[in-house]
């Protein structure tokens, strides 16, 4: 199964949200935080470790990916 996260970047901290689960959402300092955080929330949320994440990033962090 592939669920979508969407990065923000905004603040001067990471947001996260995935428009495949419902009211789900989570924020981190750093960007390897929030990836930590997205896969051990996904998997909370889904009860399973057979997902696979498709990143997203919004167009706020797309300069700091450089």
């Amino acid at each position: 199964m592939n669920i979508r996260v969407v990065y923000q970047f905004e603040g001067g901290a990471w947001h996260i949200s995935s428009p495949d689960i419902e009211r789900w959402v989570g924020g981190a300092k750093t960007l390897t935080e929030a990836r930590k955080l997205a896969i051990e929330g996904v998997e909370f949320c889904l009860e399973s470790k057979e997902f696979t994440i498709d990143e997203i990033f919004d167009s706020s962090a797309s300069y700091l990916l450089d």
